[in-house]
């Protein structure tokens, strides 16, 4: 169990499985609620952010601690794929 607990709170894990639930919602809304499809340059953006995210961690030491909080990211790819998604319900 404590295996269980520390592998999701890595926030490598966090980061990837937020963005995999955002691509999956953002398909299925894309294919069965909205009455046109999403690009794929705006289905791209949670995984760029995440990219992002990856890139600036391997870069820790300078990159200011604050902006490096895993909520942060989190809340921002949440944020980017409910804008692509009223973007696209408009």
């Amino acid at each position: 169990m404590e295996k269980i607990k520390a592998f999701f709170a890595s926030p490598h894990i966090q980061i990837a499985l937020v963005t995999g639930f955002c691509i999956i919602a953002m398909s299925y809304i894309s294919k069965h609620i909205l009455s046109r499809s999403i690009s794929y340059l705006h289905m791209a953006l949670p995984p760029f952010l995440a990219t992002l995210y990856e890139c600036m961690l391997s870069e820790k030491e300078k990159v200011h601690p604050k902006l490096m909080k895993i909520h942060y990211w989190i809340a921002a790819i949440l944020l980017a794929t409910i804008a692509v998604i009223l973007y696209y319900a408009l």
